[in-house]
């Protein structure tokens, strides 16, 4: 997954009121705000799920 360049814990009200830049739009910063917590589940699932094939491939060697 792309790293973001907002930080993890920053509140939405500071996203939203962020300059403007290049390539970043509002209606971005909006579907960040709204799907964020979702998209964070999502990154730590796929990251466990990544761990996990890898613990399986050394344990098979």
């Amino acid at each position: 997954m792309p790293e973001t360049k907002y930080k993890q814990q920053e509140p939405a009200e500071q996203v939203l009121n962020r300059k403007v830049e290049k390539g970043d739009t509002l209606a971005c910063r909006l579907f960040y705000c709204l799907f964020r917590a979702r998209l964070q589940r999502e990154a730590a699932a796929h990251q466990h799920k990544e761990q996990r094939h890898e613990v399986n491939s050394q344990n098979s060697s």
